[in-house]
């Protein structure tokens, strides 16, 4: 998924990253939060806001941290939406 991501070929790179994501099990916290962070950010370099939102808003029960949140202020605003991001 990274040499995809550092090749410019991010479609590639969100088909790797949702096959791990749903490849991780529920109870491991840190590995699935890295793996939802690796797939937004996918979405977000593909240019793919919304969807990048909506998986950020699927995920916001676990509680990921500061870098969910400026991923997701990212996505807001990119998306023009301003009243999010605030």
């Amino acid at each position: 998924m990274r040499r995809a991501i550092s090749n410019e070929r991010y479609s590639d790179a969100i088909f790797f990253a949702d096959k791990v994501l749903h490849l991780i099990r529920p109870s491991d916290a840190i590995t699935m939060a890295q793996a939802v962070f690796d797939l937004a950010n996918c979405y977000l370099l593909n240019k793919e806001h919304l969807r990048c939102i909506e998986l950020l808003e699927k995920y916001s029960k676990h509680h990921f941290g500061l870098k969910f949140k400026l991923i997701a202020a990212r996505a807001y605003l990119n998306a023009k939406n301003v009243q999010a991001c605030i």
